[in-house]
């Protein structure tokens, strides 16, 4: 789905939706994007959206991993 620059702000707004639910395209109570904002930003990190005109839309979730303080043995990625 392609999503206007104009109302992509509007995604992550609580009980917010870009279709009406009396249209019946997509369910939902326009919960999902609020509630998955509020987790990442939980933890300390950023959600972005790209949204295409005719190819469609991506959320990018950008988490900040730390190693344990507490570590018995160093961290080899």
């Amino acid at each position: 789905m392609d999503i206007p620059l104009d109302k992509q702000p509007e995604l992550f707004e609580q009980f917010n939706r870009l279709t009406p639910s009396y249209q019946g395209i997509y369910k939902g109570m326009g919960l999902g994007l609020f509630l998955v904002k509020q987790f990442i930003e939980d933890l300390n990190a950023k959600i972005q959206l790209s949204s295409t005109p005719g190819k469609g839309s991506s959320f990018i979730c950008l988490i900040p991993l730390k190693i344990p303080v507490l570590a018995k043995e160093p961290f080899n990625p």
